[in-house]
């Protein structure tokens, strides 16, 4: 899967309303008062997939709903894409 690949697999599972949350990224949003709505949204303005292993990406240069920076950590494949972990 290339960079440009994973961008636009996780910004339509966001915009559709078809991430899912591993129990630690519930944990990392609710340590850093990041809402789903926050992770949609730096999914959906993410500029940039750096491949990090197997298929995790890190998806950066994307903003928060208040236009705060928040990059996603993410499982991308063709048929989910599962939220790891976010970062500020």
């Amino acid at each position: 899967m290339t960079p440009a690949e994973a961008l636009t697999l996780a910004s339509t599972a966001a915009r559709l309303g078809r991430l899912r949350y591993t129990k630690h990224a519930r944990e990392r949003m609710e340590d850093r008062g990041a809402t789903r709505d926050d992770v949609v949204s730096a999914c959906v303005t993410a500029t940039a997939a750096t491949h990090q292993r197997d298929d995790v990406w890190r998806l950066s240069g994307g903003v928060d709903a208040m236009g705060d920076v928040l990059v996603v950590i993410a499982g991308v494949d063709p048929d989910e894409v599962s939220v790891i972990t976010v970062t500020g």
